[in-house]
């Protein structure tokens, strides 16, 4: 399967063109990337307003021998068969739609079904940003989780700095954010590792702790660190850190 994916958007409005703006973004930081269509070539999926005529006609009329993967928005297939996703938008399902249009291309349209939940295999927690806390801070994680829950990610947790790893073995995260003062977290450590192994995808580290001394932010640096936070946390602050170092909390 190739890594990235053209989409050709017909129909929808100023407000649903927005959204649709948002979700192109999540969905060209992925490793498998869906971004507009914009050359005169044809595009590998269609994204239709079905409720839109003029948009079903020019559909039609690109693809008419449906051998180009479609899915509709709206309440009805009109007899296309092809996957229909009910309003509003929402990006996990939209994105869940690209990967199945993508997984098997046939020179006919897909089985008739309703993707409000798309079956097969890709669920919407796989295309979601992964956040790696780590530490056992009561305050500290229930803060992590109050601001990381404000967005479409993921969120896992490790009590040290060796399940940390062993979590990294077999799993990507976009991001990992180490409480430096939870015993065992070892975030120096975790963080250099981190920084060092080979990985197709980078992984942003964060590191929270009470010391505000400059050496202590110099020594986290030099282990590769993103960000360095100091106790009492602010929301603002790690507000501003997720957005940074976060792709699906980015503002678009």
């Amino acid at each position: 399967m190739q890594d990235t994916y053209t989409v050709a958007t017909l129909g929808f409005n100023t407000t649903e063109q927005l959204v649709l703006g948002s979700i192109f973004g999540l969905a060209a930081k992925r490793a498998t990337r869906f971004v507009r269509h914009l050359d005169d070539r044809p595009p590998d999926v269609y994204l239709v307003d079905a409720d839109d005529p003029v948009a079903m006609s020019d559909l039609l009329a690109r693809n008419p021998d449906r051998n180009i993967p479609t899915i509709l928005v709206g309440s009805d297939d009109h007899g296309t068969e092809w996957p229909v996703l009910s309003r509003p938008l929402q990006w996990a399902r939209v994105i869940v739609a690209f990967d199945e249009a993508v997984s098997t291309v046939t020179t006919a349209p897909a089985a008739n079904r309703q993707t409000d939940t798309v079956p097969g295999t890709t669920s919407v927690a796989d295309v979601m940003d992964r956040v790696l806390v780590v530490g056992t801070d009561r305050e500290f994680l229930a803060l992590a989780h109050d601001r990381l829950s404000q967005h479409p990610i993921r969120i896992e947790e490790a009590d040290n700095g060796a399940a940390a790893l062993e979590r990294l073995v077999s799993r990507h995260y976009v991001c990992v954010i180490i409480d430096a003062d939870s015993r065992g977290a070892e975030a120096l450590r975790v963080c250099k590792h981190i920084k060092t192994r080979k990985a197709i995808r980078p992984t942003a580290v964060l590191i929270v702790s009470r010391e505000s001394e400059s050496y202590e932010r110099v020594r986290a640096m030099m282990a590769g660190c993103d960000g360095y936070l100091t106790k009492p946390l602010r929301k603002d602050h790690l507000d501003e850190a997720i957005t940074r170092y976060v792709p699906a909390a980015a503002p678009y």
